[in-house]
């Protein structure tokens, strides 16, 4: 019996140890299996990192884009959701992309040597942080280094400290470091990273410096094929125009197309005060910016002018020049700006900003040289058009001159050319006609009369009716003026208005009896602002009509004497208050000599 029990005993003793060896190999092979599955995951993401070398070959993407698909495959191959990934611009780090680590921005700049991220990218070396009691397979421990580089500057800055951290540098050809990737581990990971991670990762660093390598190459290919483009598109199109205020417009249009971003703005110096005011600013804010003015010195645009250097700002908030109330004046948020001086001759007319890169991304060095050409071609078409300007201005005063001295002759038309001058804008302006269209109607109207240089003195300045030779000679004036300004290459665009404002629209006038569209419309419009003028002002043997008889009188030959387009213009600009008769200027004139003076 004893035996008996004693075999069982024996038995059971036996087949609790083989269940136990079961067991623990069944824990062996069940964590190899999770091992396995996780080794498979892994390569599956560091496949799919190796697949983006093809991709950035034919994709037309986004680097910025490609960044954050980088580091989402780097950090599934290491098992973890945290990390972040910088890239080396203008002598600093930039994040371009981070995940679940708090306190990084895209866009934060890491000042080299600073931080793990920036000692990793000042040696080129990767580092290794491991748990107290981890593995650091010869690599020095958390507690040696910690407190050295781990900063405010730092990516590894979390609200908990993480278990562990891997760092590696993305190293191009030559070994020049491009930028660091960072991967974070928590307690929830299980065992922190150790030398085999470490090893892992630093591979999984250089394939995606390959993929970075390739992507920049194929990306500033495109990219320079675009904007080269588009730049030639924008020196042609700044260079169609010399109205000056279309060129500035133009050129913040341009700025905004070539950098992708939200806003751009032109500021100007203003000569006499020394301060910097927004002439052209694009966007919802544009309007409520105009009123801001910067002192030569203030702010990043000030500073720019002041120093006449261009800036590349990543975060403008921490920049001590950002001037913050023109963002409260505005009620918008400035992120990041790059700014460039416009300056021809040595003259510095103003600058050139960009505003808040498109898609969360920041301005490179790209767009700075993007900027700063763009910036040269604005500030040649600026000063083409400002010369312009000059010209123009003393063209027009010329011939101002000359219509004056034509009055001086006959006394009996005094202030009538201006009156047509300023009646012919406002009819061109309700008809919606371009501006430099309208100024060469503003020229036409200024010398509609030049011609009577050549009429007598005794017809011109005959105070009665004309007989009809009289009026044959008087009729000759339009061609007399053509005869004048003709040999003037300046003067042709002008010539049409001023030789034909006395052609009638159903084809009885003079001088060539041209019919309606026939008749060019600068002609068409000074005939009703002179004909208006004629019969609403006063002459020595006569009294002028009543304003509103005169305007019953133009609309009555509507068809027959004058465009029914013009005519319907002219009535609305009279209506508008933008007509104004000889009367109605007069009795203003002694309203304000009787007014009561203020002290």
């Amino acid at each position: 019996m004893n035996r008996e029990a004693e075999r069982v005993d024996g038995d059971l003793a036996r087949l609790r140890e083989a269940l136990a060896r079961s067991e623990a190999e069944l824990i062996e092979r069940s964590l190899e299996l999770r091992g396995l599955r996780r080794e498979v995951q892994a390569m599956g993401h560091e496949l799919l990192v190796y697949r983006e070398i093809e991709s950035v070959a034919r994709e037309d993407f986004f680097i910025d884009a490609l960044i954050e698909r980088l580091l989402s495959h780097v950090l599934g191959v290491m098992g973890v959701g945290s990390g972040a990934l910088a890239l080396l611009e203008r002598e600093a780090f930039v994040y371009r992309a981070a995940a679940k680590v708090g306190g990084v921005v895209v866009g934060q700049v890491v000042p080299p040597g600073e931080g793990i991220a920036g000692w990793v990218g000042v040696t080129g070396r990767p580092y290794l942080l491991v748990p107290p009691d981890g593995d650091g397979g010869g690599v020095p421990a958390a507690t040696e280094h910690w407190d050295a580089r781990h900063d405010a500057h730092e990516v590894a800055k979390p609200a908990v400290r993480p278990h562990s951290l891997v760092a590696a540098p993305l190293l191009g050809a030559g070994g020049k470091v491009l930028g660091v990737v960072v991967a974070l581990a928590g307690p929830d990971r299980g065992p922190g990273f150790g030398r085999t991670d470490l090893e892992r990762f630093a591979r999984l660093a250089e394939q995606a410096a390959v993929v970075l390598s390739t992507a920049r190459l194929f990306h500033e290919a495109r990219r320079v094929s675009r904007q080269s483009k588009l730049l030639t598109e924008v020196s042609m199109l700044l260079n169609s125009t010399l109205a000056e205020k279309e060129v500035r417009r133009r050129a913040m249009e341009a700025a905004a197309r070539l950098l992708d971003c939200d806003v751009s703005s032109l500021l100007l110096l203003d000569p006499e005060t020394g301060e910097l005011y927004f002439e052209v600013a694009l966007g919802e804010a544009g309007a409520k910016v105009k009123e801001v003015r910067l002192k030569r010195g203030e702010g990043i645009a000030g500073w720019v002018a002041e120093h006449n250097e261009a800036v590349l700002i990543p975060d403008c908030t921490k920049d001590p020049r950002f001037a913050g109330h023109v963002d409260r004046k505005s009620e918008f948020q400035t992120r990041n700006m790059v700014c460039v001086p416009v300056t021809i001759k040595g003259r510095m007319l103003g600058v050139l900003q960009g505003i808040n890169k498109r898609n969360r991304r920041t301005f490179d060095e790209y767009d700075l040289n993007v900027l700063t050409m763009l910036s040269n071609e604005v500030a040649i078409a600026i000063d083409n058009a400002q010369t312009h300007e000059k010209l123009r201005r003393s063209f027009s005063q010329t011939a101002q001159a000359l219509a004056e001295a034509i009055e001086v002759r006959d006394p009996y038309t005094g202030g009538h050319t201006k009156r047509v001058t300023d009646f012919s804008e406002a009819i061109a302006r309700r008809l919606g006609i371009e501006e430099q269209e309208i100024e060469n109607i503003k020229l036409s109207a200024v010398l509609h009369d030049i011609g009577k240089i050549g009429v007598e003195d005794k017809v011109l300045r005959k105070p009665g009716r004309l007989d009809d030779a009289e009026y044959d000679a008087i009729k000759k004036h339009p061609s007399y003026g053509a005869e004048i300004l003709g040999p003037v290459e300046q003067m042709r665009s002008v010539i049409p208005g001023m030789l034909h404002h006395h052609e009638r629209y159903d084809g009885r006038g003079y001088p060539r009896g041209l019919k309606g569209d026939e008749i060019p419309e600068s002609a068409r419009i000074i005939a009703v602002a002179d004909t208006f003028d004629a019969m609403a002002s006063d002459r020595p043997y006569r009294k002028g009509l009543d304003p509103e008889v005169a305007l019953a009188e133009i609309q009555k030959c509507s068809g027959t004497q004058f465009d029914p387009r013009v005519v319907e213009a002219f009535v609305a600009a009279y209506g508008a208050g933008e007509i104004v008769s000889q009367r109605a200027r007069e009795e203003k004139t002694r309203e304000e000599e009787h007014a009561p003076q203020s002290h």
